[in-house]
């Protein structure tokens, strides 16, 4: 039987690291805790940012965000953006496990 990954860990590592061509960052920083029974990531740059209401309107070319929030939802999980033109961007995913499952979770994610 091969290894079982986890259902948290496509949502997060879709999100890291993030895609110089689209955010020009320079520097970026990944977060994975445990926060009683979630793991809660968080993926911030310093790049170009964008105004996430004019990205939840248009269906052409994001479907990466549209494809993370989905996978989390799914799960009972949560995926939050923030971040202004100009401004860099956060993107915080939050999803709900159990036992060693957050464990593995954060392995998944650095193993990406």
């Amino acid at each position: 039987m091969g290894a079982r990954k986890s259902k948290g860990a496509p949502a997060v590592s879709n999100a890291a690291p993030p895609d110089p061509k689209h955010a020009a960052a320079h520097q970026a920083t990944i977060e994975v805790r445990r926060d009683g029974g979630c793991v809660c990531a968080t993926v911030s740059d310093d790049g170009a940012g964008f105004d996430p209401a004019v990205v939840a309107g248009s269906r052409s070319g994001h479907l990466g965000l549209d494809g993370m929030r989905t996978r989390a939802e799914r799960f009972g999980g949560q995926v939050e953006i923030d971040s202004a033109p100009g401004s860099g961007t956060r993107l915080r995913v939050r999803m709900p496990v159990h036992g060693h499952e957050a464990g593995n979770v954060a392995r998944e994610v650095a193993e990406s």
